[in-house]
């Protein structure tokens, strides 16, 4: 494998790596509390465990919006791998809610945040 290609892979790695981890603490860890909050209120319906799904990916998305953004603005990365940073929003945008989903089955497996 050439350079090129290990740090490309690594770059996606990271990322996805860094979806993960959004979703796991910001979606799974506070699903339970935003269930219990909505019920509460008297606002709960079928789609309220999602609530935390997509906040988690709104805030990856803004967070790979800005290194996108920074990334366009500096000259000496490549454009193969500004190409690969610059596709990371849209998949934050398409996956969130598969993401989610995959960290809660996860987590409810492993038996972690009482899920």
């Amino acid at each position: 494998m050439t350079r090129k290609t290990k740090i490309s892979i690594l770059i996606i790695t990271i990322y996805f790596m860094t979806f993960f981890l959004f979703e796991l603490f910001i979606g799974s860890a506070r699903a339970i509390e935003s269930i219990e909050k909505s019920i509460e209120l008297g606002m709960a319906s079928i789609l309220t465990p999602m609530v935390t799904f997509v906040e988690a990916g709104i805030w990856h998305f803004i967070c790979v919006l800005i290194v996108a953004i920074v990334c366009r603005c500096m000259k000496k990365i490549d454009k193969s791998y500004k190409h690969i940073v610059y596709s990371f929003p849209i998949i934050t945008f398409i996956f969130s809610i598969p993401m989610g989903l995959m960290t809660t089955y996860l987590a409810n497996v492993l038996n972690w945040f009482g899920l």
